[in-house]
């Protein structure tokens, strides 16, 4: 499966025209001197300000890259404050790579997993706020993006660890969790996509949506393997008929040869996602 992420970074350039005063048809020597002077007196002075101006913009810029920095560094407040009882928990679980109190709220199986395997969880660990059902309560989405070293190069592995929302009460639930061997995917429909496994040769793959009166992200497709295989060699797939509840036992729609979906161009890559270490700062 594909795994892309795109970035763009915004360049502005601004150029500066200086304007040449024609020269007089006669003069004479004194007043030749006088406009020569007065020329250069005026090229003195448009140099001058153009410097002023450089400097001035340069002193402008340097203030939006502090701002931007200054913005980053305060992710953590507003929008984020809501999720204060949960982030604090998740750095604690971070910094000591153990679950501590976290699982008594949450499955912290995703995040835990992170931290223990990366030798820079600040970097690869990362926040987002998404309303996934556009009801005006921003659900925090916590990810991991690690680069991935291949032949020909590295692209980015994303995957979702967990996902929280604000019951009744104003009190953070966690409304689903994925780790390694039960990847979770958003996709850019609002949907999201599963596949986990239990061996090599068992697979389930789930299409699941939030549903935000329960709270949960719930599957309404699910396809799975069992390890049988056909004639042919092939694993066989099923498709539950409930896909709350597959039987794995044979009973379920034989869909024939397994074969996974291709969804690279359907997930959603958190472009505005902000790492743990932008979040929590450097101390």
């Amino acid at each position: 499966m594909k795994k892309t992420i795109v970035s763009a970074v915004l360049l502005a350039a601004i150029a500066l025209t200086a304007c040449n005063a024609d020269k007089p048809a006669e003069t004479s020597a004194p007043e030749q001197t006088t406009t020569t002077t007065t020329t250069a007196a005026t090229e003195a002075s448009s140099s001058s300000e153009s410097k002023d101006t450089e400097a001035s913009e340069d002193t402008e810029a340097s203030k939006d890259t502090e701002a931007s920095k200054e913005s980053k560094s305060s992710a953590k407040s507003e929008a984020f404050d809501k999720y204060k009882d949960i982030t604090d928990k998740i750095k604690v679980l971070v910094d000591t790579k153990e679950v501590g109190d976290f699982a008594m709220s949450a499955d912290p199986s995703g995040i835990l997993e992170t931290a223990q395997l990366s030798d820079d969880p600040y970097s690869v660990l990362k926040y987002e706020l998404i309303d996934i059902d556009k009801d005006g309560t921003e659900e925090l989405f916590v990810i991991g993006d690690v680069e991935v070293k291949v032949a020909n190069g590295s692209y980015h592995d994303i995957s979702v660890l967990s996902i929280f929302t604000l019951d009744s009460e104003g009190k953070a639930v966690q409304v689903t969790a994925g780790w390694a061997r039960n990847r979770l995917q958003f996709m850019k429909d609002g949907n999201f996509y599963r596949s986990g496994s239990g061996s090599a040769d068992t697979v389930v793959i789930e299409f699941q949506k939030y549903n935000p009166e329960k709270k949960i992200v719930e599957s309404y497709e699910c396809y799975y393997t069992t390890g049988e295989r056909d004639s042919d060699g092939n694993y066989i797939m099923y498709k539950a008929k409930n896909p709350g509840a597959p039987s794995f036992d044979g009973s379920d729609e034989n869909i024939g040869p397994f074969e996974e979906f291709q969804i690279a161009d359907d997930i959603y890559n958190f472009e505005n996602a902000i790492s743990f270490t932008d979040f929590y700062g450097k101390d």
